[in-house]
């Protein structure tokens, strides 16, 4: 089979346009509503789990047969990424790895496809700046590679070169206008609390969209939607998520925290249940955990955050750094010197809004409130709307004592998201009450 016929089928046609995003497994902040944006979600063409598992082994066939085919090998590269995103399963970046030595070793020179898939493989590990280093290279040899270009906005995002970040996005819709630009442009809105414009791009997107791309335009539409109270058009975003592609994780999550909003917590509990057993990511087992926890299911709680325990263990056991991750869940439901450990560990690596959100949180729950300040601020300085954020200042300034403007945030924090977790916003209220005296 040559590379021209392969380039016919429908699977290789997606995967060659397979722009990976920022964190793969892991969103950077698991209740904010830059959980599962365009800089954290995979926006990939038209590919289902079933049609990638096909194409691949149509791939390693065709390889097996043309061994020194280095845009082959740097192809399945690509795929095993995407299909560890869809699957869950990080243990697939080994194989990706060793599809991107392949390509590299049959060509080290002018091979811009086997540099893109090292980003994307990078970057799906959250080795952002190996990431935006190989996104570099790619770019050196083939300006228009559309996974580097893709890469490169996200990379940047992620080590917190904001300004950059979005004129890559801006040259990235110049060079290679399409979904994975309008996308990456909605979510540099969305990270400065621009959420018109965000929603917009969004709408953009879907009118120009179908299959699981329109699903995952409607869905950040839709999140957006909810961020801001418009429950109903949310609903139906979410809705029609669905019809465009049945059993969507990140719909069926959507409608969760529409049902939180709407204060129907069985009717949440049961959905989240439906995306853990699809997608079991942290997030979402988090997520489940939470809602368990508001009911009293301490014990089913737990349950859940040992299976979440358990996957970000896997991931870290195949080269994913898990810093920021791990120190938000360990600062809510584990030890918090580990917690503060791994903040630290993830803003040596990079410094975000979300990294400085997890360090200034790390630091609270350890009792250090006047050093958490300073990061919970510079968590809020893009205009994130974030409920995290917000919630996580406001109850550090309570107990520092700055009543006028911890209840600003924490007010803030409640009216950022309806579908916050109802654990987390317990939380807040607690706060509230305990600053509603002093003056």
């Amino acid at each position: 089979m040559t590379r021209t016929a392969l380039a016919r089928t429908s699977i290789v046609a997606g995967l060659a346009t397979t722009l990976i995003g920022a964190s793969v497994l892991f969103p950077t902040t698991h209740d904010s509503p830059v959980a599962v944006s365009a800089a954290s979600s995979a926006n990939f063409v038209g590919v289902t789990t079933s049609d990638l598992t096909q194409g691949l082994a149509s791939l390693r066939a065709h390889l097996a047969q043309q061994p020194k085919d280095s845009n082959g090998w740097a192809l399945l590269a690509e795929g095993y990424v995407e299909q560890a995103r869809l699957t869950a399963d990080p243990s697939l970046y080994s194989k990706a790895a060793g599809a991107v030595e392949r390509s590299l070793a049959l060509d080290s020179k002018d091979n811009a496809s086997a540099f893109s898939a090292r980003a994307a493989l990078e970057s799906a590990r959250h080795e952002f700046q190996q990431a935006l280093g190989s996104a570099h290279d790619a770019l050196a040899i083939n300006p228009l590679d559309p996974v580097a270009l893709a890469i490169r906005t996200d990379a940047l995002t992620e080590v917190g070169r904001y300004r950059r970040a979005q004129r890559s996005a801006a040259a990235m819709d110049n060079l290679r206008p399409g979904l994975s630009a309008t996308t990456r442009l909605a979510y540099q809105a969305e990270l400065r609390g621009h959420v018109a414009s965000a929603a917009a791009s969004f709408a953009r997107a879907a009118a120009h969209s179908s299959g699981s791309d329109l699903a995952f335009a409607l869905v950040h539409g839709a999140n957006l939607e909810r961020s801001v109270g418009r429950l109903g058009s949310a609903a139906d975003l979410y809705r029609q998520a669905l019809r465009a592609r049945p059993e969507d994780p990140s719909a069926l999550a959507g409608l969760a925290r529409v049902a939180v909003a709407r204060q129907n917590i069985p009717l949440a509990i049961d959905r989240a249940r439906r995306v853990a057993i699809l997608l079991p990511l942290p997030e979402h087992l988090t997520f489940l955990g939470e809602l368990l926890l508001s009911r009293g299911q301490v014990a089913a709680a737990h349950e859940q955050f040992a299976v979440a325990e358990a996957t970000v263990k896997l991931a870290e056991a195949q080269g994913v750094k898990v810093d920021l991750e791990q120190a938000l869940y360990l600062a809510d439901h584990g030890d918090p010197v580990a917690a503060l450990e791994a903040a630290r560990n993830s803003w040596r690596q990079r410094h975000t809004v979300h990294t400085a959100d997890a360090l200034g949180w790390a630091l609270h729950v350890n009792g250090s409130d006047e050093a958490a300040l300073k990061f919970a601020t510079a968590a809020n300085r893009l205009g994130t709307r974030s409920a995290q954020f917000l919630h996580h200042l406001g109850a550090i300034e309570a107990e520092l004592g700055r009543w006028p403007s911890a209840r600003a945030h924490l007010s803030a924090a409640l009216n950022a998201d309806p579908g916050y977790s109802p654990w987390q916003r317990k939380n807040v209220e607690q706060a509230q009450r305990a600053i509603a005296g002093p003056s």
